[in-house]
């Protein structure tokens, strides 16, 4: 094995390798041992370089084995496990070559102590099937280089016990990945059988998971749920219909209403009821299987208590919102328009109750120059104070709108007398003549005087045409600005 492909050859490698982890302690025990026996009879500067060596792989190794173990079972780790593993085996041919090369010190000990060599290669070798024998890559590099090296040096010595030695050591390292082979099938199906588990385990958990978060879900959502079996019983209801209704479980649905004071009723295209809790819920109703495969209702109940709050809402603001379509935004009187449709309406009940009405047109007297000394700001201010005064001075009845600009038009309605529009006019006149203070462009106030010049028309008497009667009442208010202006003009053919 020289490449990482899936999980089954990550834990592999890396069983294996916790293996050999637990295996190098044993390892340096035993190096430790046998420096002190070739101790006396070896250079020591030729065991210290070899024992150092050792040393060093085992640091190595170690260091590879640790960092491996932190590496998670994922795509992107596996090519790092691939690169660790082949540094790894090279550092178990190394350390196999080390053990090897210590069949170099044969010749400087005792033959009492040869034996103790191929013993230690025999016992290498059959070790290594249990650590190492599930990678056949990392078992080739720790057994071949050292029987090799044990074999060479046999042969290089011609004595019938030396040969016997190495067909042992044949057959035993033949034997030995025998039991390799063996042993990583078991293991390979040891862990293939783990991870079968592992991943059953985990979809039986996420099942269970997925159905807890479900029913979580169905508790925590702001529907209501209701389920009846095929005869009409509730047999299980979530945490906003017991909320709104406490436990109803068990109860025929029918009686669930009753005992709700439930008004069934239709909202636009949805089917509703109303609670004496005061609330509103729409209702959608589905039929269903039960688990024994009878039909059974799902009935979905929406709160829509805000929602029908919220209409009423939008729909007293759009009717806000028309009324202030109908009203002039800066004086807030009626508009030329809505003015207009309301006189109209005092025409039919003048027409109706044969009373008449007096149209007053009214004029400011020099508005511009009141706009060009003060400002447009001091103006507006102007006319909301001028329209405020005359809606004090007519009756609650009557009408007042902004024609135009600085004009206003008035209908006064039930007039019997001339004399009841004389009254009203002067008081308008009045009215109007004290002082208003505005500020001036540096921010100074000041009292100002205005005047108006007023014209008056009668209906029907000098038209039932009401754009006409407007037409007469404005050139009666022309002949007052023509002549003295701050006054009133009833209208008359030989006037106009």
């Amino acid at each position: 094995m020289w490449r990482i492909r899936n999980e089954l050859d990550f834990l592999i490698v890396k069983n294996a390798m916790l293996g050999v982890r637990d295996a190098i302690a044993a390892q340096i025990s035993v190096l430790v041992v046998l420096d002190y026996f070739l101790y006396p009879y070896v250079p020591g500067l030729y065991l210290l370089l070899w024992s150092a060596l050792h040393f060093i792989m085992y640091v190595f190794r170690l260091g590879i084995n640790s960092f491996y173990q932190k590496l998670n079972n994922s795509k992107e780790h596996y090519q790092i496990a691939t690169l660790l593993l082949r540094f790894y085996t090279i550092g178990l041919a190394l350390t196999s070559l080390l053990w090897g090369a210590a069949f170099a010190f044969i010749d400087y000990t005792p033959d009492a102590l040869h034996f103790i060599f191929y013993m230690i290669v025999f016992g290498f070798t059959f070790a290594s099937v249990i650590s190492i024998g599930p990678v056949l890559s990392m078992y080739f590099a720790y057994t071949l280089p050292m029987n090799i090296a044990a074999l060479v040096y046999l042969f290089l010595h011609e004595e019938r016990l030396y040969l016997f030695v190495a067909v042992l050591s044949i057959i035993g390292f033949l034997y030995s990945l025998r039991g390799s082979r063996f042993f990583y099938s078991i293991y390979h199906s040891v862990i293939e059988e783990r991870l079968r588990t592992k991943k059953a385990l985990e979809k039986v958990k996420q099942q269970e998971c997925d159905q807890a978060q479900y029913l979580q879900t169905i508790e925590k959502m702001d529907l209501g749920i209701i389920v009846t079996d095929t005869s009409g019983t509730i047999v299980k209801t979530n945490a906003p219909v017991r909320r709104w209704f406490g436990e109803i479980e068990n109860v025929s649905y029918g009686e669930f209403l009753k005992q709700n004071d439930c008004q069934q009723e239709q909202n636009g295209s949805k089917n509703c009821i109303t609670a004496k809790n005061g609330k509103t819920f729409e209702i959608i109703s589905n039929p269903i299987d039960t688990p024994n495969q009878n039909k059974g209702y799902l009935f979905l109940l929406k709160d829509i208590t805000d929602e029908i709050k919220n209409q009423q809402i939008i729909q007293k603001m759009a009717q806000r919102y028309k009324e202030r379509a109908e009203i002039d935004s800066l004086t807030q009187v009626l508009n030329r328009e809505n003015f207009m449709q309301q006189l109209e309406i005092l025409s039919y009940e003048a027409d109706r109750t044969f009373s008449k009405i007096a149209l007053l047109f009214l004029d400011l007297d020099d508005f511009k120059s009141i706009n060009d000394t003060y400002g447009h700001k001091a103006g507006d201010t102007l006319l909301k104070i001028v329209a405020k005064r005359i809606q004090n001075s007519i009756r609650e009845s009557d009408l007042i709108g902004r024609y135009a600009g600085d004009e206003f038009i008035i209908a006064l309605k039930r007039i019997e007398k001339k004399e009841v529009v004389e009254k009203i006019v002067t008081q308008i006149l009045y009215t109007l003549s004290q002082p208003i203070a505005l500020e001036d462009k540096d921010g100074h106030k000041q009292d100002i005087y205005v005047t108006v010049s007023i014209g008056i028309a009668l209906y029907p008497d000098d038209s039932k045409d009401l754009q006409q009667l407007v037409n007469k009442a404005d050139r009666a208010m022309y002949i007052v600005k023509a002549e003295h202006k701050n006054g009133f003009q009833f209208y008359n053919e030989k006037a106009s």
